[in-house]
């Protein structure tokens, strides 16, 4: 493993820190899985400032030396010989130059002489708004001129300049404007040179912003930077180490996404028919129709198709066609006869027909019978409900003894597969050993073939006692002998430094033999023996998930280097004595074709140690599992009920949190506030409007609440409002419409204000702002200097493109647009916020931005921090979901918003809703009508629905206003949006219905 990382070398103490601590998964800098590091983009190195070529790597090697001398006071691993250096790539500005043809293609530029586009590299833009005469310093090589189409003067500069010999990169005019004939024919001598001129029909402003957007990347046809690159990152590498290194050769491992990628598609080759007899549970259900859909299998449930169609139901699953649903007691007699002929002498039609109720013996009977081709049970019926009818009908291989199984363990970088011995209560060597053969053989059927590993070590071994007269571990030692207690400790957990116990008194063999060659240890020693022989071998230090602690009820610390295992013990789980832990056993380990495979053997702890206390029925909450692979929780922060903050499992949530985020948003920064979409918006008027001017453009009763945190905490200097208002102002229920788009933009002139909130959503008056009136509203603020603050957090899956938008700061949440647990703001900042929230300060202690901000990008660099208790479970649930809608595509769920949202207009307008947002700004996820009925909500109650209502505009809308709002938020309403139609209309159509009237009112 290289850990590749940016070389900054303004704090060498926190990038030696940084390099540590993504090591840290890979065990350490220290540990031969980590070969060294490549420091990109080091800067500053003072004598590479002026480097006049790319190729310099004669001042690697010299570089290099003085950088590992700094970094090794604080990374002493670094030397050279178990952690290297391996090289230091110094910045340089041109590798990172674009050709004028590339920012051509980025802006969509027209070319109105395109010259020497293909060849000249952008190395810097210069944006001339005045006169040319104050302008002539940015006239150097290399510039990009970018400046209105209609600044003659700055034109002529330019050809001027490059009559000169300065070898401009081109010149890029805006506004869609271009120069007149004359000019042209003034400037042609320049043109002649190569001087490329280009036009966009954006403005200056948007157009600077978008060349500073520009990713680095080195477009396909641009074989000479990309040369460049290779030869100038190559030359300040120390090939000749790497080449000697890498030639050794390294172990293959199979990573978890090429394992499932391998196993669905062997699923989807196989095409087999398997049968569930768990027909009705709703995680069966789930799975049966992701199979389906998938192709995976063709599954077979059994159960009643009314139960199983209502399951699906209650969980927004909608059944594919193909799916077989067979109903139990219509095929029972069937296999009657089939049954009592397997089993013949054991059973007789009563009985069979008894044990045939249950439907996993009837499953194994389509099984046994060839109907189908596997079976899969134990979502709520134990391993025993499940095997024993395998046993009793299907039997074992014939050339196998015993049966045994396996699970396959998803650890980070690599798949182990364990074998599971829970079957075979107490077994002997020789069982042992055909578990771990039978493992082994399994594991290859899924392309993990082991060879010559300890499986067959210890086998072979077990043949080799015998021909000898030993006999096997466990073997009675001669005639009339019993046999010995088997300690079994196989060869996996006999590591250096593990100090060999010998056997009991009394169990020598003559001769000092011992009839103890497989051990394991003691109770009180098995799960550690365990996660370190089975799970380090593979893995190092890294514990397996499923085979852990948390069947256990325990939790080791990690080993410190050159020490035992501590473990914490929890007497009360225990009642069988201090320091009994698990029923988890021994381990041994199989190698095959460089993939490790580790085979764990479990044992079943005896029927005492099974025993709850009554401390144990008093504490059912108690979750060992809640950070697998963490530490047991004593801090002041979190109990064993949720997820500590200072974990790694939580540290990487955090991490796909904003990475999820920056990503849909096309947001520079990510920030998680504890709360409430509320909290977020207070959080980010508290820390950007502190004395300022502010415009807030409200469109109901959310967007008031604008004014009601700025004045509640006299925060800005000024407030102004624009709100929406009615199309006809003499009609009672004429549509509400936003404030008008050139009375906003002649107000942000006028005004001048600091900053702009206005929202995208208005949850009380269902209307959206279209994208053009967002972009031309953010680009007259940032004509002002000033910043666009967009509220998002009733805007569903109508995502914001915050660049293409121009927003600088958006606040969301998660149970309306990620149909997660209300827990946090989500607020996004664009580079400018970022940058300009440095030069503020917050009025708030709690919903301080900055802080929490910092907080963030703490676990963005591999940490974690503190400010306040962050709600660590219910961000995993918002992690998941982010995961599920980018797995099954955000642009379709958008599409299905709108689908959704565009449907149910049309049916309450079918019944005579009239809507208050008026056209063109009717928001797909929130839909709100005008009633005449005060008591309609609780007349959607009754129907089955819930509904909000009673909620003023705060827009002048008068006494009298009455509405209702729909909310069309959640996955399951989107997935399935017909059905949430047809939901509704059911309501809509009993809510219809004339109320009858009483006997006595008559």
């Amino acid at each position: 493993m290289i850990l590749v990382a940016d070389g900054d070398l303004s704090d060498p103490r926190q990038l030696a820190e940084q390099l540590d601590i993504h090591a840290q998964p890979f065990d350490g800098a220290r540990s031969s899985r980590t070969l060294g590091c490549i420091l990109m983009r080091v800067r500053p190195l003072p004598e590479m400032a002026n480097a006049p070529t790319l190729a310099a790597p004669e001042l690697a090697a010299h570089t290099n030396g003085e950088l590992a001398d700094t970094l090794r006071q604080y990374l002493p691993a670094l030397d050279g010989q178990q952690f290297r250096l391996i090289g230091a790539v110094p910045w340089h500005d041109a590798l990172s130059a674009p050709r004028v043809i590339d920012v051509a293609r980025a802006l969509g530029a027209q070319f109105l002489h395109e010259g020497e586009a293909a060849t000249r590299r952008v190395m810097g833009t210069s944006l001339c708004a005045r006169s040319a005469s104050r302008a002539l310093h940015v006239f150097k090589p290399g510039r990009l001129i970018v400046s209105p189409g209609d600044r003659d003067d700055i034109l002529l500069a330019a050809a001027l300049s490059t009559m000169n010999g300065v070898p401009l990169a081109g010149v890029l005019l805006t506004h869609g404007e271009q120069p007149s004939e004359s000019m042209v024919d003034i400037c042609r001598p320049a043109l002649r040179s190569g001087l490329p001129v280009l036009a966009v029909d954006s403005d200056s402003f948007d157009t600077a912003k978008r060349l500073d957007r520009m990713a680095n990347d080195i477009p396909i046809d641009d074989a000479e930077r990309a040369e460049q690159v290779t030869r100038f990152v190559a030359g300040h590498l120390d090939l000749p180490w790497l080449k000697e290194t890498l030639s050794r050769g390294y172990p293959r491992r199979l990573s978890p996404a090429a394992f499932r990628h391998q196993l669905v598609q062997l699923a989807q080759r196989a095409d087999r028919r398997i049968v569930l007899p768990e027909g009705n549970e709703p995680r069966t259900v789930e799975a049966a129709v992701i199979c389906q859909q998938r192709g995976i299998a063709r599954c077979v449930l059994l159960g009643r198709r009314e139960e199983i169609e209502e399951v699906a139901s209650q969980r927004g699953i909608e059944l594919p066609e193909g799916l077989e649903i067979i109903d139990p007691g219509a095929i029972r007699q069937h296999y009657v006869a089939p049954m009592v002929a397997r089993r013949a002498g054991k059973v007789n039609e009563l009985t069979a027909e008894d044990q045939l109720q249950d439907n996993v013996v009837l499953g194994t009977m389509m099984l046994a019978e060839d109907e189908v081709d596997g079976l899969v049970s134990g979502a709520v019926h134990t391993t025993a409900n499940t095997v024993r009818p395998a046993f009793q009908l299907i039997k074992t291989s014939p050339d196998y003894r015993q049966v045994s199984s396996i699970f396959f363990m998803l650890l980070p970088e690599q798949v182990v597969v364990y074998g599971d011995c829970a079957v075979n209560p107490d077994p002997d060597a020789e069982t042992l050993a055909e578990i771990a053969i039978q493992s082994a053989r399994s594991a290859a059927a899924f392309g993990i073939r082991a060879a010559g590993g300890d499986d067959q070590l210890l086998h072979r071994g077990i043949r080799l006692r015998r021909r000898r007269g030993e006999g096997a571990p466990g073997d009675p030692a001669g005639p009339g002998a019993r046999a010995g207690p088997v300690h079994r400790r196989p060869a996996a957990v006999r590591r250096r430094g593990h100090r060999e116990r010998g056997p009991p008194e009394g169990t020598r063999l003559a001769g000092g033999r011992s009839r103890h060659g497989v051990r394991v240890p003691r109770p009180q020693h098995r799960q550690h023996h365990l996660q370190g022989g089975a799970a380090q071998r593979p893995c190092g230090q890294c514990r397996p998930h499923a085979a852990g602690p948390q069947q256990a009820g325990e939790r080791p610390l990690p080993r410190r280097p050159g020490g035992r295992h501590r473990l914490h013990h929890r007497p009360h789980r225990h009642p069988g004595g201090p320091g009994r832990l698990s029923r988890l056993g021994p381990a041994a380990a199989v190698t095959g074709r460089g993939w490790p495979i580790g085979i764990c053997l479990r044992y079943p702890l005896p029927s005492s140690w099974k025993a709850r206390t009554k401390m144990e029925k008093e504490m059912p909450g108690l979750l060992p599992d809640v950070d697998p692979d963490g530490l047991l929780e004593y801090s002041v922060v979190y109990t064993d009920r949720s997820l500590n903050h200072m974990s790694a499992r939580f540290q990487e949530v955090m991490r796909e949190v904003s990475s999820h985020l920056k990503e849909v948003y096309s947001a520079h920064s990510a920030v998680i506030v504890p709360g409430s979409g509320t909290f977020g918006m207070e959080a980010v008027a508290r820390q950007f409007t502190k004395g300022r001017r502010a415009l807030i453009l409200r469109n109901g009763w959310f967007s008031y609440r604008w004014s009601q945190i700025l004045e509640m905490g006299h925060i800005p200097a000024d407030i102004n409002v624009r709100k929406a208002r009615r199309l006809d102002e003499d009609d009672t229920t004429s549509p509400f419409a936003p404030a008008p788009l050139q009375d906003v933009i002649d107000t942000i002139r006028d005004t001048q204000p600091d900053i702009v909130f206005a929202p995208h959503v208005e949850t009380s008056s269902g209307m959206i702002l279209p994208d053009d009136y967002i972009r031309q509203v953010a680009d007259a603020i940032h004509e002002e200097g000033g910043l666009f603050v967009l509220d998002c957090i009733a805007s569903g899956t109508m995502w914001v493109d915050m660049q293409d938008l121009g927003v600088d700061v958006v606040i969301s949440a998660p149970q309306k647009g990620w149909s997660a647990s209300p827990c946090c703001a989500m607020v996004m900042l664009s580079r400018l916020a970022r940058e300009t929230i440095e030069e503020t300060t917050s009025t708030s202690f709690a919903c301080d931005l900055k802080k929490w901000l910092s907080i963030m990008e703490a676990y963005e660099n591999g940490g974690h921090a503190y400010h306040a208790t962050l709600p660590t479970d219910g961000l995993v649930k918002l992690r998941d979901v982010m995961s599920e809608i980018a797995q099954y595509g955000l642009d379709k769920v958008r599409d299905e918003q709108q689908a959704l949202g565009s449907g149910v207009r049309e049916l309450l307008a079918d019944f005579g809703y009239k809507s208050v947002a008026a056209p063109g700004y009717e928001s797909p996820g929130v839909v709100v009508c005008y009633t005449d009925d005060p008591g309609i909500v609780g007349r959607f109650a009754e129907a089955g629905l819930q509904v909000a209502g009673g909620v003023p505009l705060m827009c002048d809308e008068g006494d009298g206003f009455q509405t209702f709002r729909i909310g069309l938020f959640g996955l399951e309403k989107l997935h399935h949006h017909q059905r949430t139609i047809d939901t509704l209309r059911q309501a809509l159509e009993k809510i219809a219905e004339p109320v009858p009237t009483p006997p006595d009112e008559a």
